[in-house]
This record gives structure tokens, C-alpha cells and sequence, in this order.
């Protein structure tokens, strides 16, 4: 008897598929807008119930793929792809979105972890993305690149306290392993971009100038350059010479301790004469 009704209930369903393309259980009138429609004012639908260990070992589980987590006691659907599924919880008051890559969110909670496996965009528009707290930000790949479409600026904010100065900003390069013996410290470089052809690139060190007094900005200018020839200009940014100063100088006498060198030049605060150095004596040089 039960084979027959097994029978008789696969030909119904067979026969509302065909027809309709659109299956009622509990309900002789299935909505319009389901192929299944389940009905019952005394049972519910029972998802299949997996662990998270379980859920991951689904072979590419299809995108909308639904099923009851068993370890977190929520229901779960397959947002992502078949490659890269993202697991997000239904229902629950504090929502967690798992991704095999490592990135999981939880309430106010964000994880970051394993591997990028494709190029990945954050477009922040006009928000700002804040990192706080006395943790770091590491980066291991042995680049820090910004886009080249256009001039970037990496800056510190102003300080944000009343009538308060602003704060120093320190790049500081690699320090020797810890208890090491004479070992140097690394090398902190500076450089400009690439060139090709005639092209050059400089170098250029700007700083506020003091202005009268008041609340008025002062926004800083370039007071030294580097140009891509080597020439080095104080006051001037188009220097021609290995060394030029639009201004005064001041040389002062030879510092303690220090051998001199040929080529050397100094002012002898006890004659009161610029002097120089032949490798041998200092020599009067007016």
C-alpha cells in the first residue's frame, strides 16, 4: 500500500510539473510566482542540517545554495560564487559573513585574513577609511604603490584639539636585529621618478615660512631643491651650480676633533678670516 501511494504521489507532482511548472504542498492553489509552494499551519521546512566543517567540504556549492549550520545554529546562504563562496547567516540578530578567504564579519566585528585571489576594488568616494588604535599595519610584499593616474599626496591630518600645533610625522627605515653586534641600521631613500630620454626628476623640500601674527595659514613653498642633474639650489629652485644659495651663508670655524681635508674652508673666529685648506696649512684667503 505504501509503495502505491509513493506511486500515485510521484505522478501527481510529475503532473503538476508538467502542466504548470509550479508544485503545491498543503495547498491546492500554489502562488503564481513559486515553482514551489509550501503550505502548513502545523509543520515547517526542514533545511539540511551541516556543520561549518561539513558546509566547506561542499563541492562548488551553487550561489543562492541554502543550508541549517549546526555549529552556529543559523541558516545559511551561499552569496558568493562556486569558487569563492561567502557564507552570510539569515535571521540572526548579530548577522557573521564567512568567506573562504579568510574575511569575516560579525556584529561591529571585521576579521581580515588568507588569501586575495583577485585584484580588488574599494571605491571610498569621499569617505574616509580609518585604521585606529596602537596596532600596526604591515605591509610584506616589499611594495606600498598609489595609483599613477594622476598626483597623489600622503599626508598627517591636522591636529584636531583647540588652538593645539601640529603633530610630527616620523618615516623611520629598518633598525638592525635587536642585541646585534655592529650592525647598521638600513638606509632611508629618498627618490624621484623614473625618466626616460631627456627627462629628469627632482626632489624638492618644502616648509611654512613665518607670517605675521594670527590665525592666517601659511601654506609651505619650496626653500630647497634637488634637481635631476645633481645640482642642489637653497632659496632657488633652479640652481647652476653643484650648490647654490639665493641668500646669505654662514661658515663657521673648524668643529673639534675633526681632521680637516683638502678643499676645506672655514672662518677663523680668532683672526677673524676665511681660510682654506691645501692639505697641508690653513691659508688666509683675503
Amino acid at each position: 500500500m505504501k509503495s502505491v501511494k509513493s506511486l500515485l504521489f510521484i505522478s501527481i507532482f510529475l503532473i503538476a510539473n508538467v502542466a504548470s511548472a509550479q508544485v503545491g504542498i498543503g495547498t491546492n492553489n500554489p502562488d503564481s510566482s513559486s515553482i514551489l509552494d509550501v503550505s502548513s499551519n502545523s509543520k515547517g521546512l526542514l533545511f539540511p542540517r551541516l556543520t561549518s566543517s561539513q558546509r566547506d567540504a561542499i563541492t562548488l556549492p551553487a550561489n543562492g545554495l541554502t543550508i541549517y549550520n549546526t555549529t552556529t545554529n543559523v541558516l545559511e546562504i551561499n552569496k558568493g560564487t562556486t569558487s569563492l563562496p561567502v557564507w552570510e547567516s539569515l535571521g540572526a540578530a548579530n548577522p557573521t559573513l564567512t568567506a573562504s578567504n579568510g574575511v569575516s564579519i560579525a556584529s561591529n566585528n571585521i576579521k581580515l585574513g588568507g588569501t586575495l585571489t583577485e585584484n580588488t576594488l574599494i571605491a571610498q568616494g569621499s569617505n574616509t577609511l580609518t585604521f585606529s588604535g596602537t596596532g600596526k599595519v604591515l605591509f610584506n610584499s616589499g611594495v606600498l604603490a598609489l595609483g599613477g593616474g594622476a598626483a597623489r599626496t600622503i599626508e598627517m591630518e591636522r591636529n584636531a584639539t583647540a588652538n593645539s600645533a601640529g603633530n610630527n610625522l616620523t618615516i623611520l627605515a629598518g633598525g638592525a636585529t635587536s642585541a646585534a653586534t655592529n650592525k647598521n641600521g638600513g638606509n632611508l631613500i629618498l627618490s624621484s621618478g623614473i625618466a626616460t630620454g631627456s627627462g629628469s626628476s627632482n626632489i624638492m623640500f618644502n616648509t611654512a615660512t613665518p607670517g605675521t601674527a594670527g590665525t592666517s595659514n601659511v601654506t609651505p613653498s619650496t626653500k630647497m631643491i634637488l634637481l635631476g642633474n645633481g645640482n642642489i639650489g637653497i632659496g632657488t629652485t633652479s640652481p647652476k651650480a653643484k650648490f647654490e644659495v639665493a641668500g646669505e651663508i654662514k661658515v663657521g670655524d673648524l668643529e673639534t676633533g675633526i681632521p680637516p681635508q683638502p678643499g676645506m674652508i672655514r672662518f677663523n673666529n680668532a683672526t677673524n678670516k676665511f681660510q682654506g685648506y691645501d692639505g697641508n696649512n690653513w691659508i688666509d684667503m683675503h
